[in-house]
């Protein structure tokens, strides 16, 4: 049987556990369309082996060869295929256009089911087999010629279809309402969209209420949570390791001279925690004070040195 005929028949598995009214058929749905998709992957690699190099794109082990022409040539050696990074690597190599983003989201999911799944996550699946439909349909027409309803049968394509709907439509309700709150800062607004459930890993997440610090409630397992946890989590993500390249790569993201968090942003200049600002200006001699020099006593690291050994 062809990699496509496996990859079609895994998906379909997976839509089938779906299906089922199971927990652990869930995890087995995640896994084979994930697996699907590689195989889908490992494919289009096979395609473009050269003849006579025992399908060498999708073997993990190459070896150079020389031929009769007295060339060097690589032919795959053994029957171990490439793991998900060679893949990649191969794939983004040869100029195939994937958004890997979204296929290591299905991956996460997958791992974050199988490690903290509980009987309410169901939309954490859904949210899996949406990613998958997007890599799916793109891939296939894109770069095997084939046809999606072709490749898994128009029962199975509806199923996935249907499903990725249902949740778009939810997903698109819980946007509405995060990029409808007043967050305390536009960048915690923004990071906050990119969140999901610590405990069952759905992205149909939204706030519990119109407050400034709400906490956040899933909608697939009910879990709430606390809005410190949850926005230190998320800023960290968006801010951490980024630094302002426009002024110099300086910090975006520092510990906050009030509360003491990892929490201060300095594009604007607040703390998304506790909302407390200090000065980015040195009170004594004017100049700006760098992040990594910000406290509430509005000096900079300089003044600050000077008026201690004044002291």
């Amino acid at each position: 049987m062809s990699l496509l005929n496996n990859s079609a028949n895994s998906i379909r598995l997976g839509l089938e556990d779906y299906a089922q009214d199971y927990d652990d058929r869930l995890v087995s749905a995640v896994r084979n369309i994930h697996a699907g998709i590689l195989l889908m992957y490992k494919e289009k690699l096979r395609r473009l082996s050269p003849a006579g190099s025992d399908e060498v794109l999708i073997k993990q082990k190459i070896l150079p060869q020389i031929d009769e022409s007295g060339q060097i040539v690589f032919v795959g050696q053994g029957r171990k295929t490439v793991d998900v990074q060679g893949i990649k690597e191969r794939l983004s190599s040869l100029g195939i256009s994937v958004t890997w983003a979204r296929f290591d989201a299905i991956g996460r999911i997958r791992n974050e089911i199988e490690h903290y799944y509980s009987a309410t996550g169901r939309d954490a699946v859904k949210g899996a087999i949406t990613e998958s439909f997007i890599l799916v349909q793109s891939f296939l027409r894109e770069h095997l010629d084939v046809d999606p309803i072709n490749f898994l049968g128009a029962e199975a394509w509806q199923q996935m279809t249907d499903i990725a709907e249902v949740f778009e439509a939810e997903r698109y309700e819980c946007l509405a309402s995060l990029r409808g709150h007043n967050w305390s800062t536009t960048s915690l607004g923004d990071a906050a969209e990119d969140y999901t459930c610590s405990d069952c890993g759905s992205a149909l997440v939204e706030p519990v209420d119109g407050d400034r610090q709400s906490d956040i409630r899933c909608r697939s397992c009910g879990h709430v949570e606390q809005f410190e946890t949850f926005a230190i989590e998320v800023i960290r993500g968006a801010l951490v390791d980024h630094r302002d390249l426009k002024h110099g790569g300086n910090l975006k993201l520092v510990n906050c001279p009030n509360c003491g968090e990892e929490a201060y942003d300095i594009e604007e200049q607040v703390c998304v925690i506790c909302e407390e600002s200090v000065s980015h200006e040195c009170s004594f001699c004017g100049s700006e004070i760098v992040p990594e020099e910000l406290d509430d006593d509005g000096l900079c690291g300089w003044c600050r040195n000077r008026s201690m050994k004044d002291d």
